[in-house]
């Protein structure tokens, strides 16, 4: 039975973060709540899977990029030039999250279901890109590129879910940091509605908590190897 006490912490550390949001609070004590809320999930998914597996390591790998694009992406606030390895952070960390998702994938991906489901994603990132396009100035390169990857990531989570109804907390994890980024996206380079970071926040957060659960769910290589051991029995 796993523990999901982390899990809690987690919650805990992100109540935190969104009441100093609202106060006068240092930016350091922002900083240290915010970049500590991954590195729970991260002991979390440490200790309810098998860390040896490439599956585990590339979620770990993911949410410990997620914890450097944090601290970046919260210091960005005070100084624009951390936005850049903010966004670079929270890349990789997309990335390993897509190799994790296709790791050993062996669902069929040009079906009928899935093209719309690719489409409706395609059709919603050049949505958004137009609607940020005027205010992207010298960051239109890097925020295309993100957003190909992030979009990327929760397809490829999408397929996991497919393949596996026991992981498809990974795509509602995943769809939620798609959702998280594009109304970051909105804030920072259109207005700042209100409660923007916090809504933000949330959406992360739940986002990030999902998909540590979903990787705890069912360890994707012992179903692989299973199965080949048994194909070799029966031959």
């Amino acid at each position: 039975m796993k523990n999901k006490s982390l899990i809690i912490i987690a919650f805990i550390l992100f109540i935190i973060f969104i009441f100093l949001l609202n106060t006068p609070a240092p930016i350091a004590a922002r900083v240290v709540v915010k970049s500590l809320i991954m590195p729970v999930l991260i002991v979390f998914v440490l200790i309810n899977t098998d860390k040896h597996t490439s599956f585990s390591l590339l979620v770990i790998t993911a949410l410990a990029l997620s914890t450097l694009g944090d601290l970046f992406m919260e210091l960005q606030t005070q100084n624009e030039k951390f936005f850049l390895p903010g966004l670079g952070s929270f890349l990789l960390a997309h990335i390993a999250y897509i190799s994790a998702f296709s790791y050993r994938l062996k669902i069929k991906i040009f079906t009928g279901k899935n093209i719309i489901i690719a489409l409706v994603l395609v059709l919603a990132l050049v949505c958004l890109l137009i609607y940020l396009w005027p205010t992207l100035g010298d960051m239109k390169i890097p925020v295309v590129l993100y957003a190909l990857i992030i979009s990327l990531a929760t397809f490829t989570a999408y397929l996991r879910a497919c393949e596996d109804r026991h992981q498809c907390l990974l795509f509602w994890g995943a769809l939620l940091f798609l959702l998280s980024d594009a109304l970051l996206a909105i804030y920072l380079f259109k207005t700042h509605f209100t409660f923007g970071r916090e809504i933000n926040m949330t959406f992360y957060v739940t986002g990030q908590a999902l998909i540590a659960i979903g990787a705890t769910e069912i360890n994707p290589t012992k179903n692989v190897l299973q199965s080949s051991h048994y194909s070799t029995d029966k031959k």
